[in-house]
């Protein structure tokens, strides 16, 4: 079972992180549609929605990433590279017809990652003392 999530959990870092660029980088006419229909679909805020999705997709692929970094006993500081990432996904949006950059999203970015970065090091404590 370990050898398989050794290989599960990153394939799983790796879909979850083009998802979210993916999706982040939809020029911002279709990004506004897509996002309002969803909301609708899920009940909730479209500006409720846009925000979750800063937080979730980075704690997912922080929290991803460093049960791969446990699971192959790599050094959890790997998880520092998390922060460029998360100022990179906003800086590249000017690029973008429609996007622009924010801090405040950057931040938000940054907070998913921190949990993720805390949860890891949770499975991390847990998976040393089994040992």
């Amino acid at each position: 079972m370990k050898t398989f999530l050794k290989y599960t959990f990153p394939i799983l870092t790796i879909i979850i992180l083009v998802l979210a660029v993916w999706l982040s980088h939809q020029p911002g006419d279709i990004s506004g549609r897509e996002s309002a229909h969803l909301a609708q679909l899920l009940g909730v805020t479209d500006v409720f929605l846009r925000s979750a999705c800063h937080y979730m997709f980075f704690f997912l692929i922080t929290f991803c990433c460093g049960v791969s970094l446990v699971l192959w006993e790599k050094p959890l500081w790997w998880l520092l590279l998390m922060l460029p990432l998360c100022w990179l996904d906003e800086a590249s949006k000017p690029m973008i017809i429609g996007r622009h950059f924010s801090w405040v999203d950057v931040g938000k970015n940054a907070a998913g990652a921190g949990a993720g970065m805390l949860l890891t090091i949770v499975v991390w404590v847990i998976q040393r003392k089994r040992s």
